[in-house]
């Protein structure tokens, strides 16, 4: 088998779905709210690298998975093995491509594994100390959800290392623009205790609401609880939901 449905997996399978598939799966099992989704197995990459393009029976399940989960469109995300780990989240070196649909996923999925020879991946692996070579790459295909707003949660306080706050940063429609740093976000600190916001810098109109802030804010200890450590985790609403779409340690602690 090639792919596997993400609510199949959890972290003990980060040797061959990635970190971020690995913990996507052990959310699912958790009961938090991930958006439905697979997971294109390493063997898959380590068969396209010695070939250079997609074999059949991975776009035959591919495309299965994709008509199985009743996806219109999806989120296709790189799921490395070096990649959200408590050393390096290599955030934003590798690529994600949003509103695919069944036409052009396996595309999306040859060109996240295309993308690992890319200069600004050689230089990251470079300055990490790991060969191109050593690099394993996994993709997850996700349900694409139209948020009404989405944002990062830092479950302490990366600036003044505050373990009793965490941020929340927030932007209008999907996050990717505020995860490449094209846009400026609203910033609220929370208190870790009570839930209640104790400072906010407003950079642009959104309508969050205290309660979406506070289910939010309740969720994401939750998630820091479940892991044992501090958490960086990219989330989003749409229509009054808030869904869960990663969650990794956060390393400039």
């Amino acid at each position: 088998m090639n792919t596997k449905n993400l609510y199949q997996i959890n972290r003990k399978d980060k040797n061959r779905a990635g970190g971020k598939a690995a913990s996507l799966g052990d959310m699912i099992s958790a009961d938090f709210l991930v958006p439905p989704g697979f997971v294109i197995l390493t063997p898959s990459f380590n068969r396209y690298k010695r070939s250079k393009q997609i074999d059949s029976k991975t776009s035959e399940e591919i495309l299965e998975r994709f008509d199985a989960l009743k996806l219109k469109k999806a989120a296709v995300r790189s799921s490395a093995l070096v990649e959200d780990s408590a050393q390096a989240s290599w955030a934003g070196i590798f690529e994600s491509y949003l509103d695919v649909k069944k036409s052009k996923v396996l595309a999306a999925v040859e060109d996240c594994w295309r993308a690992v020879s890319s200069e600004k991946v050689k230089a990251y692996a470079k300055q990490q100390g790991i060969k191109i070579k050593n690099i394993h790459m996994a993709v997850v295909v996700q349900e694409m959800i139209d948020a009404d707003m989405a944002g990062v949660c830092f479950t302490v306080n990366p600036i003044s290392k505050q373990k009793n706050e965490m941020i929340i940063e927030a932007c209008a429609g999907s996050g990717d623009k505020l995860v490449n740093g094209e846009v400026t976000p609203n910033c609220y600190v929370v208190d870790k205790k009570t839930s209640k916001v104790i400072d906010v810098q407003t950079k642009s109109k959104i309508n969050i609401t205290d309660e979406q802030l506070r289910q939010l804010s309740d969720d994401c200890l939750k998630i820091e609880k479940h892991f044992g450590y501090p958490c960086d985790i990219e989330w989003c609403i749409k229509d009054d939901k808030t869904f869960i779409l990663q969650a990794r340690p956060i390393t400039t602690l």
